[in-house]
């Protein structure tokens, strides 16, 4: 399997999913994100629950 191949074969699921888990999948990641730079990440968690709670409502 070529590189192409296999990317395409991750973003699949993303691509195929309902627009409302494509904006939850999408404020996770910039969520996450803005955390990876961090020495210390904290709440993260928290954070992903509440966008999920928030998306819903």
């Amino acid at each position: 399997m070529d590189t192409e191949t296999g990317m395409e074969e991750v973003y699949e699921p993303f691509r195929n999913a309902s627009p409302e888990v494509q904006q939850i999948i999408k404020r996770v990641r910039e969520a996450e994100k803005a955390k990876i730079d961090t020495t210390k990440p904290r709440y993260i968690i928290d954070e992903l629950q509440k966008i999920i709670e928030e998306e819903i409502r």
